[in-house]
């Protein structure tokens, strides 16, 4: 009973990082892709068994949607939070790779707000010292506030620790090493990297193939929109009107920042000698994210060479195709 309990308490916490997650893609992104990625998500296999199981790459999955839904809103305070608590206090440091673009994001924004408002102040843009003086201010903030929510998680967590083990004990040291001397994960059987393939095609099916793919196809629009030979056919395939580009703009960056994790965490796990499948968990709602990023960009391509090729057939454009 204590055991089926504590399964449906995760699964509850899944669906609600996940409910959160397609709700920041509506209301940041579009509506259709957070259509998109709801079924991807609804139908995977993998989905299923990853979001119930007692395991850390599973906490680390749900943690990781709250990260990327704050995120998203922009409540970046707020991600950075939930990416230590994944780091910090799950036991399974490894996943500190997928919130590093969360932190530099952070920064970035930190450092650009302050040029922005010291530009706004002064009504100078050309006035760099007390602009730069303004986002080392900002940026330094940022850090000493994620360096304080660091300390207090892992106290909490090495407190606890104490109550139980009786001693002091750092879980993340222990596996650092553990890994470093002590012969690592291949003691327990390694295999070859389609092991890793096959895995995400029977849990995923084609939304792992357009999920894996889905940066490259976004990139490359963005590239052939700005190096295209042909000016008309760049504007007419890859382009919009003004205010279409400045929002296609925002929401692709928004785009890149949730992808870039997934690719960092498979450089990383792919070429590891020993694989698992729970391995893959933390990236599974990357995954879908990415299959519905694809598959838009396929389908505004393919609406565009219709209305090209017949300019009288009325073709509904993919952000109002609605599930």
């Amino acid at each position: 009973l204590l055991f089926a309990i504590l399964r449906s308490t995760l699964l509850l916490l899944s669906c609600y990082s996940e409910l959160s997650f397609l709700n920041s893609i509506h209301d940041t992104i579009s509506p259709t892709l957070a259509h998109w990625t709801a079924l991807s998500s609804f139908t995977a296999a993998g989905n299923f068994h990853a979001s119930p199981a007692l395991l850390p790459s599973s906490t680390v999955m749900i943690l990781g949607r709250l990260s990327a839904s704050n995120q998203l809103r922009g409540c970046d305070g707020y991600a950075i939070v939930w990416g230590l608590v994944a780091v910090l206090a799950v036991g399974w440091p490894f996943c500190a790779v997928l919130f590093v673009c969360t932190g530099l994001w952070a920064l970035w924004k930190a450092a650009t707000a302050a040029a922005a408002a010291s530009c706004l102040e002064r009504n100078d843009c050309n006035s760099s010292s007390s602009s730069t003086a303004v986002q080392c201010r900002l940026v330094v903030n940022v850090l000493i506030r994620t360096a304080f929510h660091a300390i207090v998680i892992q106290t909490l967590v090495m407190t606890i620790d104490y109550y139980y083990y009786g001693k002091i004990v750092s879980p993340i040291w222990n596996i650092f090493v553990y890994n470093a001397t002590a012969g690592g994960d291949e003691l327990y059987g390694v295999e070859p990297l389609s092991y890793y393939v096959k895995n995400l095609l029977l849990n995923f099916n084609v939304v792992g193939l357009l999920g894996m793919g889905s940066l490259p196809i976004l990139l490359g629009r963005k590239l052939l929109a700005r190096s295209c030979s042909f000016p008309r056919i760049a504007a007419a395939l890859f382009r919009g009107d003004d205010d279409d580009d400045r929002n296609s703009s925002a929401s692709d960056s928004l785009k890149i920042l949730v992808l870039i994790p997934m690719y960092i965490w498979m450089a990383i796990v792919f070429p590891r000698p020993h694989k698992e499948e729970r391995f893959l968990f933390p990236i599974y709602p990357t995954l879908c994210f990415g299959a519905s990023v694809a598959l838009e960009e396929i389908m505004t391509l393919s609406m565009k060479v219709l209305t090209l090729v017949r300019p009288k057939l009325k073709v509904p454009s993919p952000n109002k195709v609605r599930l």
